[in-house]
């Protein structure tokens, strides 16, 4: 098993240079090459970043995550590629994981890894929220702040039909597939994901669209990174914005086309955003300032237009990979 480790960034050369520098201090052996998807306004410089053995640092004028990370697997040498964002920190044996899990399972499509926030245990707070479909987890710090985009299952788990993604996958900060995925199954929707129109979402919409090919994902824990995305309330405030624009656009896209999960999240989804309005007209203390809700307004709008247009557009929105792309 040869892995490539794929991490995209934009206009953060401190967060990439962190980044980088615990990737160094992990287990690589494994690790055929790291690429850095490089679309910033000002070009990193090799002099930038950690000296790294397999570095590969790649400047792109393209725009967009989805586009960062279609590049990547396009560039890739690997039999599967692992991507991680610039604000995340791998655990030392984060790679030894993935290169171990995907080769003790051939048949292995994909597998997601546990997400955790960054800090000590005296600064942060995990907490889990229910849902109907399973766990949600988040963290709050001392300061105030807040961090999304976990996954703390402890238990790993294999899934070959269509199940939320949230509780039972996690988000794009810790994901691997294996090479094939992309040439049968195509690359990431380039309207989603963050810098697009659509803001988030990609990797929701890649992991439902292999379980509804019947592709075998696998969450594991033993593949676990730490989250350093603490944002104020302002921050995140924008940024769950942006995942209910992209997300609203995933679901609708398959809910249109006939899927009972994506159905079933969006009838949740709804009933969620009634409570808080609901809960926000009859509780004074619960309200947020007029520009939230213009906010939301539009995101979920922008989402909605952008889901029907994704269903109908069908798999031509989705670029395709032929396996002669790939550089040797």
């Amino acid at each position: 098993m040869q892995l490539t480790i794929a991490v995209c960034t934009r206009n953060r050369p401190a967060q990439i240079r962190r980044c980088l520098e615990h990737l160094a201090r992990a287990d690589c052996s494994a690790v055929h090459e790291i690429l850095v998807i490089d679309q910033s306004d000002t070009p990193l410089r090799p002099a930038d970043l950690p000296q790294l053995e397999q570095l590969r640092l790649v400047p792109t004028a393209s725009r967009g995550l989805s586009r960062a990370r279609n590049l990547a697997v396009r560039l890739m040498r690997g039999t599967a590629i692992a991507f991680t964002d610039d604000d995340c920190y791998v655990d030392r044996q984060w790679p030894a994981a993935i290169a171990r899990t995907m080769a003790d399972d051939p048949q292995l499509d994909a597998l997601f890894g546990r997400v955790l926030a960054y800090g000590t245990a005296e600064q942060i707070t995990h907490h889990h929220v229910r849902t109907p479909f399973g766990v949600i987890t988040y963290a709050s710090h001392t300061d105030g702040r807040q961090c999304s985009g976990l996954i703390d299952a402890a238990q790993p788990a294999i899934y070959t039909t269509p199940v939320p993604p949230f509780e039972h996958l996690g988000a794009g900060n810790n994901m691997t597939f294996h090479r094939r995925v992309f040439e049968q199954h195509g690359l990431f929707i380039e309207m989603l994901g963050v810098g697009s129109t659509l803001r988030s979402g990609e990797d929701t919409e890649m992991q439902l669209r292999l379980l509804r090919a019947g592709c075998r994902l696998r969450y594991d824990p033993a593949a676990t990174i730490f989250h350093d995305g603490w944002v104020t309330a302002e921050q995140n405030m924008r940024l769950q914005n942006g995942y209910a624009c992209g997300v609203l656009a995933v679901l609708l896209r398959f809910a249109l086309r006939g899927d009972p999960l994506a159905r079933m999240l969006l009838h949740f989804r709804f009933r969620s955003i009634e409570q808080e309005i609901s809960t926000s007209v009859q509780q004074a203390a619960e309200r947020k300032p007029l520009s939230y809700y213009r906010e939301r307004f539009v995101a979920l709008v922008s989402g909605a237009l952008g889901g029907v247009y994704l269903a109908q557009r069908a798999d031509s929105a989705i670029p395709h990979l032929n396996s002669t792309q790939h550089l040797s």
